[in-house]
């Protein structure tokens, strides 16, 4: 099921920007990833950003390819969860990466640890009328629609996707994180 908020459907090629109200966050998503959870890091400069293409549409969520990801054979946008089975929702502290995937059910970075284990989406995101990534995951059923909001870690410099921001810091007490918003920044 797609978003109810207005979405912009050109097809678009640019980089994430990634806005925050902490100066230590990088700019950009970049095309490094953590080696333990998987989760993308950013950059502060444009050059070793992420570059993506997304053609989305107002039928259905889409598919962001990366145009230049530091694993060849993983060319996607997604996420991946730390769970094999997440609970979502309102009160849930589950956590997934943002990170460079293949596919459903297949595989995220081949170097990334056991935090990476549970599963992937790709076809997960809508652009905003105002460039902004709207992540979401669909239920096994396809009957609730769970939207992310997206964090910064502080310790390991990379972005993770959550369902509950209060539900997700109040369990991860002695870790620090930041709202993020990330943009569709498009190329020149």
């Amino acid at each position: 099921m797609a978003s109810n908020r207005p979405l912009d459907t050109n097809p678009r090629v640019g980089r994430l920007r990634v806005f925050s109200n902490n100066h230590i966050i990088g700019r950009y998503i970049a095309n490094t990833f953590n080696k333990g959870s998987g989760a993308l890091e950013t950059t502060n400069t444009s050059a070793d950003a992420l570059q993506i293409r997304i053609a989305p549409t107002n039928f259905d969520r889409d598919y962001i390819e990366i145009l230049n990801s530091p694993e060849s054979d993983l060319a996607w946008l997604g996420t991946s969860f730390r769970s094999a089975t997440p609970a979502l929702g309102k009160d849930s502290a589950e956590w997934a990466s943002l990170t460079v995937v293949n596919g459903p059910g297949e595989k995220s970075p081949k170097h990334a640890g056991p935090d990476t284990a549970g599963p992937i989406g790709k076809k997960i995101w809508d652009i905003a009328l105002d460039g902004r990534l709207i992540g979401a995951w669909q239920d096994d059923e396809n009957l609730v629609s769970y939207q992310f909001y997206f964090v910064y870690s502080v310790s390991q410099k990379c972005i993770y996707a959550v369902t509950s921001k209060a539900a997700f810091t109040k369990n991860n007490p002695d870790q620090k994180y930041h709202d993020v918003t990330l943009v569709l920044e498009p190329a020149a």
